[in-house]
């Protein structure tokens, strides 16, 4: 549940963080650096580890950026740990692990991102059993 997120010992984050196999793309620019607490703003696409398209923050009728305040338990555990330490304009690939992702499936008020079209999100059930994966470029950090 929600109370032992992110509450784990530092080894069970790295072990975890391994687990997601992070891989950076590009550095980003700038002192900022997303840490707990942190809003950031992000495009994303995101993907089934088939390389098969599921979602992406930009596209016919949708907003360009995704924004949500790091540790808030507002998006999937993945997410919150894969931002951490990114400078704005830094991009990042990282998988998914079913258990750090949409563990409650993917309705309207579930961690996000959510898909807004019921196709995705049905796509997304189906990840009980595979990892995803995601790409993340953040296009901006306050706080």
């Amino acid at each position: 549940g929600m109370a032992e997120s992110g509450r784990g010992s530092a080894d069970d984050r790295q072990k975890t963080m391994e687990k997601m196999r992070i891989e950076d793309l590009s550095a980003g620019v700038g002192d900022r650096v997303v840490r707990e607490g942190s809003r950031v703003s992000i495009k994303y696409v995101l993907r089934r580890s088939n390389g098969y398209f599921v979602d992406a923050s930009y596209g016919f009728d949708r907003f360009e950026t995704y924004s949500f305040r790091v540790g808030g338990g507002e998006v999937i555990q993945a997410l919150e740990l894969g931002v951490l330490g990114q400078k704005e304009g830094s991009r990042r690939r990282f998988v998914i692990p079913p258990a750090l992702g949409y563990t409650n499936g993917a309705k309207k008020g579930d961690p996000g991102p959510i898909p807004p079209d019921w196709g995705p999100r049905r796509a997304l059930q189906a990840h009980s059993r595979e990892p995803l994966v995601l790409e993340i470029l953040i296009t901006r950090i306050s706080g």
